[in-house]
């Protein structure tokens, strides 16, 4: 079936996904307390730690950590979607606490952020080597970009990834990637207009 903004919940979603969007049945019912912020107790849990640790039925674990659901797989996390898709200002972190240990957040998810049509500020992490096709794609108001990370490259950064992004977007990188990023960047969807700065 599909669920919010056309997300497609099946028997393969990762049951932290029902929670975040409403879907009630059986699978729902152990993670609608974590998703508002609170644990089995009752008592309030923090946006920098993991709610909830259910597992998909693909075999990788998914959390609702502050702003976004991650993916977590070899070790490392991967943004799967945000939690509020009217949000206005995202930062995806560097690294995430998972059961009391740190883990580096490595990549964005396709779609991750398509079609957000009130965002317009994001900051990416300085671990992130990944971001998916179609990420930020139809972001039309998306203006603010802070790259921190100095690992991507062409190959790393999927087709479409900021097509459609404001053509008026400020992007600003590394010193030492600036070239390098304005050149693949403009072949992920960004229009020549965009200014890149280091």
């Amino acid at each position: 079936s599909t669920g919010f903004h056309g997300l497609v919940l099946n028997s393969s979603t990762p049951k932290t996904l029902y929670a975040i969007y409403g879907r009630k049945d059986d699978r729902s019912s152990d993670y609608e307390e974590a998703s508002s912020g609170k644990d089995s107790s009752g008592s309030s849990s923090s946006n920098n730690s993991s709610s909830i640790s259910p597992q998909s039925d693909t075999g990788s674990d998914s959390y609702v950590i502050g702003k976004f659901i991650f993916t977590i797989q070899n070790g490392a996390a991967q943004v799967t979607i945000p939690r509020n898709r009217d949000a206005v200002k995202l930062t995806i972190p560097a690294t995430v606490k998972i059961n009391g240990k740190s883990v580096a957040v490595t990549a964005i998810s396709a779609n991750a952020f398509k079609g957000m049509k009130k965002l317009t500020t994001v900051t990416i992490g300085k671990n992130i080597k990944t971001i998916g096709k179609n990420a930020f794609s139809g972001c039309k108001k998306l203006k603010k970009i802070t790259i921190k990370t100095t690992k991507l490259t062409a190959k790393t950064v999927g087709a479409k990834a900021f097509k459609g992004i404001n053509k008026k977007a400020v992007v600003k990188c590394p010193k030492s990637k600036k070239a390098a990023y304005k050149k693949f960047l403009l072949k992920k969807g960004m229009k020549k207009t965009v200014t890149v700065s280091g």
